[in-house]
């Protein structure tokens, strides 16, 4: 510090003679760290499109193995492999591999028909939770096949 002249960065400072625009138009030419800036804008947006293809992934995981196993199971109760009281232990037997809790219920909406209906809930089986308001709160597969003659 001599003569009352400070240095700020590559501006001159001094208390009687203080020009701004110089400062400013270096500071805006200068590029340091624009990168940075970038960078931390567009972090966010990959982030929420990694969780949602995760989510979104998952999800249609547990959809497809709930609409095969029902579709098994359906097929094995309208040939008669099954009765519709084994039918429920065979899908959570086959649903195994899934953390999720499933609601398992079998019906026959007429005499000739079979019903099997697996449901859970979207929070348990999504890993974030990213699709619960689009979908609400239940995942469903129902397949409905109709009775082989015996």
């Amino acid at each position: 510090m001599t003569c009352g002249v400070e240095r700020f960065g590559s501006c001159p400072v001094t208390s009687r003679n203080f020009k701004i625009w110089p400062c400013l138009s270096r500071l805006l030419r200068d590029e340091h760290g624009s990168a940075t800036i970038e960078f931390v804008l567009w972090v966010p947006v990959f982030v929420v499109l990694l969780v949602a293809t995760t989510d979104a992934t998952i999800l249609y995981l547990h959809h497809t193995e709930m609409w095969n196993v029902s579709r098994d199971v359906a097929r094995r109760v309208a040939v008669g492999d099954l009765t519709e009281a084994d039918a429920v232990s065979i899908v959570q037997n086959e649903m195994f591999l899934y953390s999720s809790a499933y609601t398992v219920a079998t019906s026959q909406p007429t005499d000739l028909d079979v019903q099997i209906v697996i449901q859970t809930q979207v929070a348990d089986a999504s890993i974030f939770g990213f699709f619960k308001p689009v979908l609400g709160n239940y995942l469903t597969a129902s397949v409905t096949m109709r009775r082989e003659p015996i």
